[in-house]
């Protein structure tokens, strides 16, 4: 029986034993036989004609010594590491399953939310400085939220704020309006939402048109008021933000950064009127759970309907 290499890129699969064992399993029920390795490096990956890969990039460059590759399965949903158009010409199909992790990043931004409102991460900072500072912030009940992309993981944010009766503002390059409608959501334009909302929350990909959308004039409108980034850290100009954190009441939690890991020494560290994680908006154990379930079934879907 001919014997065909499938790649293991993404390392917090590899990491993950029970994903590794829903591969093999899976793998079985495919009718020829397919040699499974984790690797390192894509240029490991130079005989495969699969790969799941996770945050390795992969474009013109990679695919010039990938001569066998024939299919990619993504594990998690953002593609701003893969080049589609060069993966076309290749004739490389791409397996990807969008919102998989929606619920789990819109209950992240919905923690960091009332941790930034409610003076959470603040107080227990305190208290573990012996202060017992009584400040309970203010509450989220019936603000006004502004949700920046309104896709998947968009429309769970709004589900979720809702269950605070709070008023729904949206803003999207595509037509969202059938959806928006569904969730209560109005539309605006970015500049007329930001100056509208209370809290602003970002759920947008990485791309041309998004990269630093939110820089020193977005900035102004929010002088007084909360935002909230778990999709990509390019899209806020983190220079203009750490000048706008210093100079006016605007709070803010990010989950994700310009470039990671976030330096230890950064400038945002010092500040009282930010919230920090490090990229764990879609990294809870079930989210890593249905990520990986999904792009091993999308894998094997393929498989069943393709003798490479």
């Amino acid at each position: 029986m001919k014997s065909f290499y499938l790649a293991v890129a993404a390392k917090s699969f590899q990491k993950n034993d029970s994903l590794m064992n829903y591969l093999q399993s899976s793998l079985k029920k495919i009718p020829f036989n397919i040699k499974v390795k984790a690797i390192t490096n894509l240029s490991e990956a130079k005989d495969a004609q699969a790969i799941l890969l996770g945050k390795q990039l992969l474009g013109q460059d990679e695919l010039k010594f990938l001569k066998s590759l024939k299919v990619v399965s993504k594990y998690g949903v953002g593609l701003d590491n893969v080049s589609l158009e060069p993966l076309a010409e290749n004739s490389v199909d791409l397996l990807f399953a969008p919102g998989v992790n929606a619920s789990y990043v819109a209950e992240h931004a919905l923690g960091l939310t009332l941790s930034l409102l409610r003076g959470i991460t603040h107080n227990h900072h305190k208290l573990n400085q012996g202060v017992w500072h009584k400040n309970g912030g203010s509450s989220l009940f019936r603000k006004k939220v502004f949700i920046i992309g309104l896709g998947a993981v968009g429309l769970e944010v709004a589900r979720l704020f809702a269950g605070f009766d709070c008023e729904l503002g949206y803003h999207d390059i595509r037509n969202r309006e059938d959806e928006a409608l569904k969730a209560g959501c109005k539309n605006f334009s970015l500049h007329d939402g930001l100056k509208w909302c209370d809290i602003a929350t970002l759920h947008v990909s990485k791309n041309p048109s998004s990269l630093k959308m939110i820089s020193s004039l977005e900035l102004s409108f929010l002088k007084d008021k909360v935002l909230i980034n778990t999709s990509r850290g390019g899209v806020i100009h983190q220079e203009a933000l750490l000048t706008q954190l210093k100079s006016s009441n605007l709070r803010a939690a990010l989950d994700v950064f310009e470039s990671e890991p976030l330096i230890s020494d950064h400038e945002f560290m010092g500040l009282e009127n930010i919230v920090l994680t490090p990229h764990t908006a879609a990294n809870s154990v079930e989210s890593q759970w249905a990520m990986g379930v999904a792009s091993v079934d999308l894998l094997c879907e393929w498989f069943q309907g393709n003798q490479l």
